[in-house]
């Protein structure tokens, strides 16, 4: 197990005022869910055969020639494609939620310290560098959206005007002098000749409309000539439709996906084919292979096809003599009748309900992923087909301190550790797929946040106890907290309650709107934190349990979440995110509320909006990942911040166990820090033999 993974070397980033080192780790592990993209890291200069693939885990992974991959994790979002700059090596990556958050962020290819971030309004259709790395080109799902920036900081360069619709590929000529942009509506769509010395169309030929993964491809002087594309859509299919009640008089219709290959240079259809939902890609240093590829997928069986170049000139060249002639039948005929597409590879599909989501190649590879995950290549002249990734381990969901160590919840079990042990103990398994976990004593309480299935307690005192049921929640369980005997529950964002631990009985302490989280200051204060609504400034009210009263506290935040109390000395401090706007830009805060004085400090400020950093309090350190990306031990008596270097994955969560502290990361491993040193002194995996994995 050991050779599988190793550490990718000491990267530099330079982050706050000390300098940074950011590792990558390397192996064999498969992505933690669907592949979305691939980029080969090819060039005419140079001929590796790595590549990089993206995936809706937040990861990049660049694969080398042994089949190993450096996994490294650049955000919490998923990530739907990449592109490398030719002359710096930044990658550019486009990270979204899917509803409300659209970036492209710049990182070095090394270090992956961010260079820096565009935030976008709409989902992001095109993303390119220029051919010599000047420009970055993005274009949105918006009209008339697509703009050029200053590769070098993301500036405005120019947006684009005079291209209609949305823009789905642009790419630029070797002189960057030019580009091309295909543009679509769902009526229409043409092709565009782009001045970038003068910033202004040249010319415009019409082409088929709502083409998707739109591919520039050619080689010689028919570089960048053709440009392929599929359609979905539905068409009539002839016959009756019928209906419960007999016949209907409509119309049927089917899905019909076509791949259209067009001359780039005036508009003109050269070929048309019917394929099943395929996904096509090429490669400029393909050489004499030169051309578009498609993979073709089956519920059995999936294939591998090419269309080379050569064919297409040949098609060019017969049109354009047709239409000399004015012989139009001939056209229609050589357009809807090319030649078939070459068959390089015909092999099983994934198994079960795994499916093929992406395909990419270099000049030598096929690079096929998966929706669980998985990485399959091939030789792009047929050959073995090779699963390069595995399931090796598998994924810590929640860690909690106790018994001067950690508890370990997995997908599949629940261990117990410490830094000094050279083992874990399994002490019960998660038969029920729990994915958080407290514990207090010697009790252990097991819940499935933004559900509304039971929580269960269970002993650790009684060796092989069962476990059983504490309380059902009425709604999606969205935070949970123990205080002495009772545990405090946020159910769906409208309610909060407190269960008594040992019998189970609920009483609704509080009933809002918009409620992210509640902990207890004490037997008989809860705070709870929530959305401002209106310009009450009530993100955080007080209520007293036993008199019911709730009163604001009167902070200027948007919205505040991620509460902490407990010990704090001879002071009464709770911690919380705030999230607020100064001069129309987002402030997200760590900060301090002094329970007596209803005031609040600031301990650590973030220039963005950050909806998601948790807080954990080991007084006087608030350990917190604001911004995401780092980790950092926030001192409330002197105002200091410690940053603490984090590893191949984001930080989720922080406990404090004596002179160490345990990380949670986003990839299922654990990190373990010593509170004097800033860089992990220990990654930690649990196989999926139940074992554990020191990297």
């Amino acid at each position: 197990m050991k050779n599988l993974f190793r550490k990718a070397g000491l990267f530099f980033a330079f982050l706050c005022p000390s300098v940074l080192f950011s590792e990558a780790f390397v192996s064999t592990e498969m992505h933690g869910g669907k592949v979305n993209a691939f980029f080969s890291l090819e060039s005419f200069s140079d001929d590796t055969a790595a590549f990089y693939s993206a995936g809706e885990d937040g990861f990049l992974i660049k694969w080398g020639n042994d089949n190993l991959g450096e996994h490294y994790q650049v955000t919490d979002l998923s990530v739907k494609s990449v592109v490398k700059n030719p002359s710096t090596g930044d990658l550019a990556v486009y990270e979204t939620d899917g509803s409300s958050v659209f970036r492209v962020t710049v990182v070095d290819s090394v270090s992956y310290a961010r260079r820096y971030t565009k935030r976008l309004e709409n989902p992001v259709t095109a993303l390119s560098f220029s051919e010599q790395g000047t420009y970055l080109i993005i274009a949105t799902s918006s009209v008339n959206s697509c703009m050029i920036l200053d590769s070098r900081n993301g500036n405005l360069v120019k947006k684009v005007e005079g291209v209609s619709g949305t823009v789905t590929l642009a790419k630029t000529g070797a002189t960057e002098k030019s580009a091309v942009f295909y543009a679509t509506t769902s009526a229409s769509a043409a092709v565009y000749f782009y001045d970038l010395t003068k910033f202004k169309v040249i010319k415009k030929f019409p082409a088929e409309y709502m083409l998707e993964q739109p591919v520039l491809f050619g080689s010689g002087k028919y570089a960048n000539r053709f440009l392929a594309g599929v359609r979905t859509e539905q068409v009539e299919s002839g016959g009756t439709k019928y209906d419960y009640w007999g016949k209907v008089d409509k119309k049927n219709y089917k899905t019909v996906t076509t791949l259209f290959i067009i001359d780039a240079a005036s508009g003109t259809l050269l070929s048309r084919y019917s394929e099943k939902d395929p996904f096509i890609f090429s490669n400029p240093l393909d050489g004499e292979k030169e051309g578009l590829y498609m993979l073709v997928p089956g519920e059995r069986t999936s294939s591998i096809k090419h269309i080379p170049s050569a064919q297409l000139e040949n098609q060019l060249i017969k049109i354009k003599q047709f239409t000399e002639k004015k012989q139009t039948a001939n056209v229609t005929k050589t357009v809807e009748n090319p030649p078939e597409p070459e068959l390089i590879k015909t092999f099983a599909s994934p198994k079960g309900k795994e499916t093929i989501t992406s395909a990419s190649k270099t000049s030598s590879l096929v690079m096929l992923g998966t929706s669980s995950g998985n990485i399959i290549v091939m030789s792009d002249t047929g050959g073995d087909v090779k699963n390069i990734t595995e399931n090796m381990y598998t994924k810590i969901t929640d860690v909690a301190e106790g018994n001067g160590g950690v508890y370990l919840l997995t997908e599949k079990a629940f261990y117990y550790s410490s830094y000094g042990l050279d083992s874990i103990e399994k002490l019960f398994d998660n038969t029920s797929s729990f994915t958080d976990v407290l514990v207090l004593n010697d009790t252990v309480l097991l819940w499935k946040k933004g559900t509304a299935e039971p929580v269960e307690k269970r002993s650790l005192s009684k060796k092989n106890a069962a476990s059983s049921v504490l309380f059902t929640p009425f709604s999606a369980l969205q935070e949970l907290h123990l205080y002495d005997s009772a545990v405090l529950a946020v159910e769906g964002d409208t309610d909060v309650f407190s269960v008594n631990l040992s019998t189970g009985k609920k009483s609704r302490v509080y009933s809002g709107t918009a409620i992210q989280d509640a902990v207890f200051v004490d037997s008989r204060t809860v705070y709870i934190a929530k959305t401002n609504t209106g310009n009450k400034n009530d993100s955080i009210v007080a209520v007293d349990i036993k008199t019911g009263e709730a009163i604001s506290l009167k902070l200027k935040a948007n919205v505040c979440y991620s509460l902490s109390s407990g010990k704090t000395g001879d002071k009464n401090l709770v911690f919380a995110i705030a999230v607020k706007t100064e001069k129309e830009k987002s402030i997200s805060e760590l900060i301090s509320i002094d329970t007596v004085k209803k005031t609040q400090a600031s301990l650590l400020r973030l220039t963005d909006e950050d909806s998601k950093a948790f807080t954990s309090l080991s007084y006087p350190f608030v350990y917190t990942n604001l911004g995401r990306n780092q980790m950092y031990a926030c001192n409330a008596e002197n105002g200091r911040n410690i940053l603490y270097r984090r590893t191949s994955s984001m930080p989720l969560k922080a406990v404090r166990i004596g002179e160490k502290i345990v990380v949670l990361n986003g990839n299922g491993s654990i990190s373990w820090y010593d509170i004097k040193s800033q860089a992990s002194c220990g990654d930690w995996f649990v196989t999926v033999k139940g074992e554990w994995f020191e990297l």
